[in-house]
């Protein structure tokens, strides 16, 4: 089958598929990127990268998890308790347990801590969990409301929070969203098949 063909129906073959999660993952990072620039379009090739993927309808098309790191890791309290004594323990066993979930599931995490520094920094091997941290004075928040904002009409998105005011905005936008708890069920579940 070629691969340049057009899908039928949203099936898409395995390299189909894992060119499209690269194309996206690539989106999100020239989303993230232009927003150091006034949220502006991202330089070169990187604009064309939501439009190349418009071949997937909402229903069938990339499932994505985008978490709020910090949030999670304070609502849940095995991690707070290791947050206490090592913050960047608490972010790599959140990580760890994404990872797994979309190794079981095949849904693609992204992961957005608070950060500290002047840019945007991202972080991710091809096919592993994407993490951002925003820079300094800018909220995970904003990142992820962003990212909703862009692609939530595109993809499937869930968004994991605490934040009742930033719920709300991610559902305003399309996304779905759930609580730390329900995305600790969900994970559970996972590890259940």
């Amino acid at each position: 089958m070629d691969s340049k063909a057009p899908a039928l129906k949203g099936r898409f073959n395995f390299s189909t598929r894992l060119d499209l999660s690269t194309r996206l993952i690539r989106a999100f990072s020239a989303c993230l990127h232009g927003d150091l620039h006034s949220w502006g379009v991202a330089p070169g090739w990187l604009k064309t990268a939501p439009l190349a993927l418009t071949d997937c309808t909402m229903s069938e098309g990339p499932h994505y998890l985008i978490v709020d790191g910090h949030s999670v890791i304070f609502a849940w309290p095995d991690l707070r308790k290791l947050h206490a004594r090592s913050s960047s323990l608490a972010r790599e066993a959140l990580v760890k347990q994404l990872r797994d979930y979309q190794d079981w599931t095949g849904v693609r995490v992204v992961v957005v801590f608070d950060g500290k520094g002047k840019k945007v920094e991202a972080t991710s091997d091809p096919g592993d969990v994407q993490i951002f941290y925003s820079r300094s004075g800018q909220s995970a928040d904003a990142i992820i409301e962003r990212l909703a904002s862009k692609y939530a009409k595109q993809f499937e998105l869930m968004v994991a929070t605490s934040d009742s005011m930033e719920a709300e905005t991610v559902h305003a936008c399309g996304a779905e969203w759930i609580s730390p708890e329900a995305l600790r069920g969900l994970l559970a579940g996972a590890r259940r098949f």
